[in-house]
């Protein structure tokens, strides 16, 4: 199994490979008619099988998904032969949802990874690199994400620690967190954690980080916006004084999208003109609720840092927040959003020029549009990297990025001369 990982399950399913000889253990993706068989058929002493869980669909279709995965682990758990089931771990479909809908969604949507072998289960990838952190206490529990790394509190000897992990040959690279977390601590930054170390062992990176008090943020309260508009104005700004993330990802979203490359470059001359004329400021890149940490209602920390860049454009983290907040309530796509002009909004608007001010930056429609720009291509790029391929989904491309590009290309002046949402009652409220 040696070799670029391709696949969100490869990446997760080496984790539970077997630590003595991870090689040897034949990692299968099931389909979604659960038909395990196949796994069981070239002779391994050693099998992890499954599949991640699957995205939204209409109910008939999830029902029989739920089902042929029901029956099968019930048919692999009564196995008799040469091997036997280990373990079954379920995998949750990731968002954050109310108690009721987490529960339907669990048993409709969830994947699972499934252990098999001969003899007596040995101790898994994982927890070897666990025992490497410095873990001091049983088998770890992982909490898989969607890019197909995973984290898990470990116990140090003198504190707990969070241990990041995932497959060096895999989609997630999480040395990018541990890098991000020693330049904010080198900047004085509060209210992240701090590297406590990091290595690589048994074919995985992984690091620790100290752990924080608080818990996620379930909602986007008003007080938590304030704070993190804030805190956002205590992020260091890029080396070199220029705002770079906006143009690299067009250019990211060109190659993968060569059919609009040409509306692209226009877009990116006039991301280069805006871009140079305001300071690079260090961007989170994924500013959601659920990577903001707080405790009595007050923002207590951020995490999760592995889509940061040293050279954001200032204002794209805050966009982040309040345009993820109105997804999480509509369900709108991304490219829903920037063809209605969400940073034009006069809510959005209000918190953008008061982030601005704080940091000295003169506010203006040129630079709401290009904070528009770099949230949209931030997201686009952050799908591309993940293990489901949205550029493979036509409906993903036609409403994330055909119906957005032309827009794009027009520039800001189009949008300064009749914006899309000028005079709306803004649609974005914090709780």
């Amino acid at each position: 199994m040696s070799g670029a990982t391709r696949t969100v399950f490869e990446s997760l399913a080496w984790l539970f490979a077997p630590a003595d000889d991870p090689e040897q253990c034949h990692l299968v993706e099931v389909g979604e008619d659960w038909r395990f068989e196949a796994a069981l058929a070239d002779g391994h002493s050693a099998v992890v099988w499954g599949r991640t869980p699957i995205r939204q669909r209409p109910v008939g279709q999830m029902i029989r998904f739920a089902l042929a995965r029901e029956r099968a682990i019930a048919r692999v758990e009564r196995l008799d032969g040469s091997l036997r089931c280990w373990e079954v771990e379920r995998l949750a479909p990731i968002g954050r949802r109310g108690r009721l809908e987490r529960a339907v969604r669990f048993g409709l949507m969830s994947g699972a990874i499934v252990r098999l072998g001969a003899g007596p289960a040995p101790s898994r990838v994982a927890d070897e690199v666990a025992t490497r952190a410095g873990h001091r206490g049983p088998p770890v529990r992982l909490r898989p994400s969607g890019d197909g790394s995973a984290v898990t509190r470990v116990q140090a000897a003198d504190r707990a620690l969070l241990l990041r992990l995932a497959r060096e040959a895999g989609l997630k690279d999480v040395g990018r967190n541990a890098e991000a977390l020693v330049r904010l601590a080198d900047a004085g930054v509060g209210g992240v954690p701090r590297l406590a170390g990091d290595g690589r062992n048994a074919g995985v990176r992984w690091s620790t980080e100290t752990a924080l008090r608080g818990t996620p943020s379930r909602r986007l309260e008003r007080t938590i916006v304030a704070d993190v508009t804030r805190w956002l104005a205590t992020l260091p700004r890029s080396d070199d004084g220029a705002s770079l993330a906006a143009e690299e990802r067009l250019e990211l979203i060109s190659q993968a999208f060569p059919d609009h490359a040409a509306a692209l470059g226009e877009a990116l001359e006039h991301v280069r003109r805006g871009a140079r004329a305001v300071p690079g400021v260090l961007e989170h890149g994924d500013l959601w609720a659920g990577n903001l940490l707080a405790r009595d209602g007050r923002l207590a920390g951020v995490v999760d840092w592995d889509t940061w860049h040293p050279a954001g454009v200032p204002g794209a983290d805050l966009l982040q927040l309040l345009a993820m907040a109105r997804r999480s309530r509509t369900r709108e796509q991304v490219g829903d959003l920037w063809r209605e002009g969400i940073w034009a909004e006069p809510v959005v608007r209000s918190t953008l020029a008061g982030y601005w001010s704080s940091l000295g930056i003169r506010p203006s429609d040129e630079l709401a549009w290009l904070v528009g720009v770099s949230w949209w291509a931030s997201n686009v790029t952050a799908g591309l990297r993940r293990g489901w391929q949205p550029a493979q989904d036509p409906r993903w491309v036609a409403r994330n990025v055909d119906a957005g590009v032309p827009r794009l290309a027009a520039g800001p002046a189009a949008w300064v001369a009749r914006p899309a949402t000028r005079g709306r009652v803004s649609r974005f409220r914090p709780a």
